[in-house]
């Protein structure tokens, strides 16, 4: 579910499982699709991505043992955290192209893993400390580790990673927040953007080009000759997302989504007077308040 040109645009979950399902359930879900999935549809539909998380994450495992040249065996607790460590790395900063060569595959995961070892990733320590809990969860006190626990411990990993990446933002958004051109504003000018002290705090993020900020609407060029940066568009930015997977990504929460939930919550109803809705919304807290 995504904005597009104004509206929310509900695309087809098909597309994700690319040539992977048989002819005939792919006839019959795209003929069920465009009328409408049932609650049992779409608990078919459900299963068949989590099936297809989980063959994607098995074949990602595959190729960390193969950068590091390990024979599909049990290894040591050292070997599996690195090789654990690897595969992270390309779950958090990238995913792989579909039909590129392996070698490819290999390279770009080591790639992926000097970055994360060089402080690209500012989560990184967390993140590891995540991974040891999911280890000991799955294994506890394992001198040595087969396939199966690695695979169980990263995707145990993969279920709690969002919590990280969460901080992540509203690290950015009180960053951004600061620099604001005046109060309340939403809006940081480019120059303050770009300014060299941010890049220091978060070596992956603020590195978006104009060009691309204005294409995804994220830039506010209503006062000539001083564009500035929408700080909730830019959070939604697929820039800020974790890589993850072809399937999904792991991306900053959209605050207005969960306040629109909390509100559905408490009206039971399709509609609502704005003084219903003022008094709801101030309710909810001091960041929330608006003026009646």
């Amino acid at each position: 579910l995504r904005m597009e040109d104004g509206d929310w645009y509900r695309s087809s979950p098909l597309p994700a499982f690319g040539n992977h399902l048989p002819p005939h359930l792919h006839t019959f879900l795209e003929t069920r699709v465009s009328h409408g999935l049932d609650l049992h549809e779409l608990a078919i539909v459900a299963g068949l991505l989590e099936h297809k998380v989980h063959d994607q994450a098995e074949k990602r495992l595959a190729l960390a043992y193969k950068a590091l040249k390990q024979e599909r065996a049990p290894v040591s607790r050292n070997d599996a955290f690195d090789i654990m460590h690897t595969y992270l790395a390309t779950y958090i900063l990238g995913k792989e192209d579909e039909g590129e060569s392996e070698s490819v595959a290999i390279e770009k995961m080591l790639t992926s893993r000097q970055h994360l070892d060089g402080g690209y990733y500012p989560r990184w320590t967390e993140a590891a400390e995540l991974l040891q809990q999911a280890a000991d969860a799955v294994a506890p006190g394992a001198s040595s580790f087969e396939f199966a626990q690695i695979l169980a411990s990263l995707e145990r990993v993969a279920d709690q990673i969002f919590h990280l990446e969460n901080r992540e933002c509203g690290a950015i958004r009180q960053q951004l927040t600061q620099l604001e051109d005046h109060d309340a504003s939403g809006r940081v000018t480019l120059a303050d953007f770009y300014n060299t002290t941010l890049h220091n705090f978060f070596s992956s993020a603020f590195t978006e080009s104009e060009h691309y900020l204005r294409d995804a609407g994220a830039l506010d060029e209503s006062v000539p000759g001083m564009p500035r940066v929408i700080i909730p568009n830019y959070l939604m930015l697929d820039s800020n997302c974790l890589g993850s997977s072809e399937y999904y990504a792991v991306c900053c929460i959209d605050e207005c989504e969960v306040l629109l939930d909390t509100i559905e919550s408490q009206i039971h109803a399709p509609t609502a007077s704005p003084k219903q809705l003022t008094q709801l919304v101030s309710s909810l807290g001091a960041e929330y308040a608006l003026d009646e």
